[in-house]
């Protein structure tokens, strides 16, 4: 009689077990590539203690986004940003113009940036934006 109540007991247990496996975290570096508006950058995240510093690259400029952030189930919560151009090699004039345009953009960004995570593995990730574009990102090791 007792060996009926070991295979639920068993399963009940595997359960658990599988149910406190670990959820990837999204701290550390990664890198990635996101397309928009018919364009491609590269992009590279560092999140460390509630920071995060995001560099986006193309082949005619370098964006640079850095702010406090927050993980909560799978939505990621960008705050408090602050956009910053790469303007090396260009001319001064071209760099008052990125100025204007990092001014208008600063403005014009909503205070929080949210995101969808969807973990592939502790090492991959999809980040969707709320207007739907998509980022797929790998850790760097």
């Amino acid at each position: 009689m007792r060996s009926v109540w070991v295979l639920p007991i068993l399963a009940v247990a595997l359960m658990g077990v599988a149910g406190c496996q670990k959820k990837p975290g999204i701290e550390g570096k990664w890198t990635g590539t996101r397309a928009m508006n018919g364009m491609s950058a590269s992009m590279d995240f560092n999140f460390a203690a509630g920071k995060v510093n995001m560099d986006y690259r193309s082949d005619s400029f370098g964006l640079s986004i850095s702010g406090d952030y927050e993980l909560a189930e799978n939505t990621l919560t960008i705050k408090n940003q602050k956009l910053n151009f790469d303007t090396s090699g260009f001319s001064a004039e071209e760099k008052k113009q990125f100025d204007l345009m990092r001014q208008s953009m600063q403005e014009s960004q909503p205070p929080d940036q949210t995101f969808t995570v969807a973990f592939d593995g502790p090492d991959s990730a999809t980040l969707t934006d709320s207007d739907g574009v998509t980022t797929s990102i790998k850790r760097v090791k």
